[in-house]
């Protein structure tokens, strides 16, 4: 009985965590688009584009957790790190509170804050909408973690099972792969639309071509690749060339366009400010999600390790503390049974 109840409420928990990721990534793609019109939102754009990356940032921490539950007496320091995003999280998150509701106080009263605000905004009634509906979502996200993983390291079940996390890891590799083929095609088939309007205006229809041809290779390449690959005859004496370096080459190619995707942006808002209108603004809209779509995931990665780095120089700091203190006590000891 006990099992099937941790059953439903890792299920449930599950869903409440994707549903609280799809509207934290969705602000962040509003805010995005918002951002890139070059207009005053009252910093509401730049909430956004944070709140996504701080809450997929958080799920993962408390993913590594969850892989990792031990009975030890020692720092665990995978809760230490879900710690450590969950808090950064949270504070994201009341500070996106208290700004909506400055800023709605301010706009319906006439008082005037220390920074500029723009009550004609359409950021500020999307984000209230977001912040209300993550605050729920959380509430809900933090009950469900204490009630599945309460109690005693003895009585906590494990998560997974090594088959249950080979099949959940083949699962989200398939939905990643399918995923990244769908932004492919469609840059292609938006690039194709819009370029013969645009390409002399424009140089993002071009952009899309370009990547999505290479994101449909690579994508392709890799699954032919690995279909028949061998994990168990893969040596480091001999690697497979063949395998490593197309996808590699591949890699560094898209990775370069989501660069120049960056480079865009930039362009596109600064002609924004300057009052340039933009050849078709579907385009633009779907471009900026685009890269924001492809840029998340590396913004995440690159703020999961910071935040490690971080925790491990603040372990190796307190821990080469109290060794040094503890040789000194030692020291002192020593002396006094001297004496």
């Amino acid at each position: 009985m006990k099992i099937y109840r941790y059953e439903a409420l890792r299920g449930a928990n599950v869903l409440v965590t994707g549903v609280m990721m799809g509207v934290a990534i969705v602000g962040t793609f509003v805010g995005a688009v918002a951002n890139n019109g070059c207009a005053w939102h009252s910093l509401l754009d730049y909430w956004l584009l944070g709140i996504g990356v701080t809450t997929v940032g958080a799920v993962v921490g408390v993913v590594i957790w969850l892989q990792s539950l031990t009975c030890t007496k020692v720092i665990n320091g995978p809760r230490c790190l879900m710690m450590l995003l969950l808090v950064v999280n949270v504070i994201w998150l009341i500070l996106g509170n208290i700004a909506v509701s400055l800023i709605i106080v301010s706009c319906g009263a006439e008082v005037n804050l220390w920074y500029e605000v723009n009550c004609s905004s359409y950021l500020i009634s999307f984000t209230l909408a977001i912040v209300i509906i993550i605050d729920i979502l959380y509430a809900i996200f933090l009950l469900m973690v204490c009630l599945s993983y309460g109690g005693t390291c003895q009585d906590q079940p494990a998560f997974t099972s090594l088959n249950k996390a080979s099949v959940v890891v083949w699962w989200v590799g398939v939905l990643t792969l399918l995923v990244t083929l769908g932004i492919g095609v469609a840059c292609i088939v938006v690039g194709a639309s819009y370029c013969p309007a645009c390409c002399d205006q424009d140089w993002i229809s071009t952009w899309h071509i370009f990547f999505g041809v290479v994101t449909v290779v690579f994508v392709v390449m890799l699954v032919y690749k690995v279909r028949d690959y061998n994990h168990l005859d893969a040596s480091w004496v001999a690697p497979q060339e063949a395998l490593v370096l197309p996808i590699a080459v591949l890699a560094i190619l898209l990775l370069s366009a989501i660069f120049v995707g960056y480079l865009w942006l930039a362009e596109s808002r600064e002609e924004a400010c300057s009052g340039s209108a933009p050849c078709s603004s579907d385009l633009t809209t779907f471009s900026v999600v685009v890269i924001v779509l492809l840029s998340l995931p590396l913004l995440v990665f690159f703020y999961v390790t910071a935040a490690v780095g971080l925790l491990t120089a603040f372990f190796v700091i307190l821990s080469f503390i109290y060794y040094c203190s503890g040789d000194a006590m030692h020291q002192e000891v020593k002396i006094l049974h001297e004496k």
